[in-house]
C-alpha cells in the first residue's frame, strides 16, 4: 500500500502513467473506428442482360446499386432493424397520390426498384391490387430475398418493357400509376415520349393519378415538363433532394385546398412507414 501511495505522490511517474492510459483509450477508439469504417458488406453481385446489380449493407440500411459499392448512388435502401419505414423523399411524394384517391382498388408501378413503394402500399391500402411491370428478369427474385417483397394475389410482377406494357394494355383500369424506371444513365427514353403519356392515360381510370419520378437536373428536364403539360395539362411540381416527382390526372386536377383536406385521413397513417404527412403537404404549391 505505501509503495502505491509513494507511486501516485511521485509527478513524473504519474504522468507517465496518464501517458499510457490516455494511448491505450486512443488505441481502442481507434480499432473500433476501423471496425466501423471497413466500407460496405456486399451481399451478392448478380449479373443482368442490363448490368450488374448489387446489395449491400453499410451503416444500419441494406441497399441496392446498379453501381460497383461504396457509391451514394442507388436504386433504394430499407433500415435493417424495420424495413417499413420509408427513408427516400420521392417515395413519400409518391406516396402523397393517396390525397388524391383514399381508396385506389387498383394501382400500377413501371419499376421494380428494391420495392420501397410498394411495401408501403401495401401497408396503407391493404385491399389494392399492386401490379408492377419490370424490365430487368433478375430483379424480382433479388427483392424477394433481400427485401422482403413476394408476388402473391394482390402483388403481381410482370417482365415486360413498360412501354410495350403500356401500348398493349386495356383502357381505364388504374386508379394511380406511378412511373420509377431507371437505367444506368436515367429514365430509358422510350418512357419520355408523346406516345407512352397517351397509353398511361389511356390506362387511368377517368379520376385517375399519374405520378413519375425524375431528377432537378437533367438534360430532359424542360421535355419531361413539356410532356406532362401536353398530355395531361395542369400539374404538381415537387421538389425534395435532388428528386423532382411531377403529379397530374386524367381529367380535372383537384385544387390545392382539395387536397389538404383529403390529406387529413393520412396524417396516423402515414406514421406507420415513417411519413409525416404535414412535411408533404408543405412541398405542394400552386400547380404549373
Amino acid at each position: 500500500m505505501n509503495f502505491i501511495f509513494s507511486f501516485l505522490n511521485n509527478k513524473k511517474l504519474a504522468k507517465i502513467l496518464a501517458f499510457f492510459v490516455t494511448a491505450l483509450i486512443l488505441l481502442i477508439i481507434s480499432l473500433v473506428v476501423i471496425k466501423n469504417n471497413n466500407g460496405p458488406r456486399i451481399l451478392i453481385k448478380k449479373e443482368s442482360s442490363f448490368g450488374p446489380v448489387w446489395i449491400f449493407e453499410e451503416t444500419g440500411q441494406r441497399c441496392m446499386t446498379f453501381i460497383e459499392p461504396p457509391t451514394p448512388i442507388v436504386q433504394n435502401c430499407d433500415l435493417i432493424e424495420n424495413p417499413k419505414i420509408v427513408l427516400y423523399g420521392y417515395v413519400k411524394l409518391f406516396l402523397s397520390t393517396l390525397f388524391f384517391n383514399e381508396n385506389p382498388q387498383r394501382i400500377l408501378v413501371i419499376g421494380l426498384g428494391g420495392a420501397s413503394v410498394h411495401k408501403a402500399l401495401n401497408i396503407l391500402t391493404p385491399t389494392a391490387q399492386i401490379d408492377t411491370v419490370e424490365i430487368n428478369t433478375v430483379l424480382p427474385k433479388i427483392v424477394d430475398q433481400y427485401f422482403g417483397y413476394k408476388e402473391d394475389y394482390r402483388n403481381k410482377i410482370f417482365i415486360e418493357d413498360g412501354a410495350i406494357f403500356a401500348k398493349e394494355s386495356a383502357a381505364d383500369i388504374y386508379d394511380i400509376i406511378l412511373i420509377d424506371a431507371f437505367n444506368i444513365d436515367y429514365i430509358p427514353p422510350q418512357l419520355l415520349t408523346d406516345e407512352f403519356m397517351q397509353d398511361i392515360k389511356k390506362m387511368l381510370t377517368p379520376k385517375g393519378i399519374v405520378a413519375i419520378n425524375t431528377f432537378t437536373v437533367s438534360k430532359t428536364y424542360d421535355l419531361e415538363s413539356d410532356l406532362f403539360k401536353h398530355n395531361f395539362g395542369q400539374y404538381y411540381n415537387l421538389i425534395v433532394n435532388t428528386s423532382r416527382i411531377m403529379i397530374a390526372t386524367k381529367n380535372e386536377l383537384p385544387t390545392l385546398p382539395e387536397i389538404v383536406a383529403k390529406s387529413t385521413l393520412w396524417r396516423y397513417r402515414f406514421v406507420e412507414v415513417g411519413v409525416d404527412q404535414n412535411a408533404i403537404l408543405g412541398l405542394y404549391q400552386s400547380p404549373n
